[in-house]
């Protein structure tokens, strides 16, 4: 299994190389020195535990990262990690996707959803925190507007939106998917990390792994009993940030909206530039 997993690193690694060559010329040294090699890889097709009570069927020509990977594979490429977070990616690295569970109960699926007013508050979480993106020397984020807008599906308790935005100030466009798979105790976030000119591809292909997802079945958005936890709001807040959105209005960003974009585009801003960054950095070292 670790020779398996040592091969599936280096086709990520080399997947990546070629994505990014033409501009690093580095890719015949991709093998070497590189810190992706040294994460523990689950390579599919395998099983692999989601916190928050939900499992993935992780397809073949996948890998996952558990939680104490995933935080290390955040801090290379300078993403704030969040506690609880795993990921998956295909074997070419042409994107990735994070899980996280949020427990903060039953969500009612009964709330019409303002596109544009999720719009206006998303701008103004964001302009939060940028100032902490700038605090640690990093790019900072502008959003640009809805690449798919919001919309939820009763059958699969899926709510998906897509985001596009800019990074400063390299000027570079970044996307991210968003998917709220709606369980009896909370709600599990997956969020698809890719580049806006292949999105509409790459959704595709993440929703076809994602069909490996399941909460456990008294986890599951059917088995709601009374007595059990009621979130707090609806499927409008899910897509701003939750309980901060739900603060919003007595003053939540003046003291903590700094932190609230963990959720959504301040993992990811300038995310190809860093990874490019980590590969070159990999070959110059012995």
């Amino acid at each position: 299994m670790l020779m398996k997993t040592h091969r599936w690193a280096t086709r990520f690694v080399l997947g990546l190389a070629i994505v990014l060559a033409s501009s690093s010329g580095f890719a015949k040294d991709a093998e070497k020195s590189n810190p992706l090699d040294d994460l523990d890889w689950q390579v599919g097709p395998t099983t692999a535990a989601i916190p928050g009570g939900g499992t993935f069927e992780v397809p073949e020509g996948f890998a996952f990262l558990d939680e104490a990977n995933t935080a290390k594979f955040q801090e290379l490429i300078q993403n704030l990690p969040t506690p609880g977070q795993t990921m998956f990616a295909p074997d070419d690295l042409a994107w990735f996707a994070i899980f996280q569970f949020d427990d903060i109960g039953y969500v009612k699926d009964d709330e019409r959803i303002d596109a544009d007013g999720i719009l206006a508050g998303m701008r103004e979480g964001q302009a939060q925190s940028n100032k902490e993106l700038e605090r640690r020397g990093w790019e900072t984020l502008s959003i640009d507007g809805w690449a798919h807008a919001p919309r939820y599906d009763q059958t699969t308790r899926r709510l998906e939106w897509a985001m596009l935005a800019t990074s400063q100030p390299s000027g570079s466009q970044v996307v991210n998917f968003n998917t709220r798979v709606l369980g009896r105790r909370g709600v599990m976030g997956v969020t698809l990390v890719t580049e806006p000119q292949t999105l509409d591809a790459d959704v595709i292909r993440f929703k076809q792994a994602l069909e490996g997802f399941d909460f456990l079945p008294e986890q599951r958005y059917a088995a709601f009993r009374e007595g059990d936890k009621v979130a707090a709001y609806g499927l409008g807040a899910l897509i701003l940030g939750g309980a901060a959105a739900a603060g919003a209005k007595s003053g939540f960003f003046k003291t903590f909206g700094k932190f609230i974009a963990l959720g959504v585009f301040a993992l990811f801003a300038g995310l190809w530039g860093r990874i490019k960054a980590l590969f070159s950095r990999g070959k110059r070292e012995p």
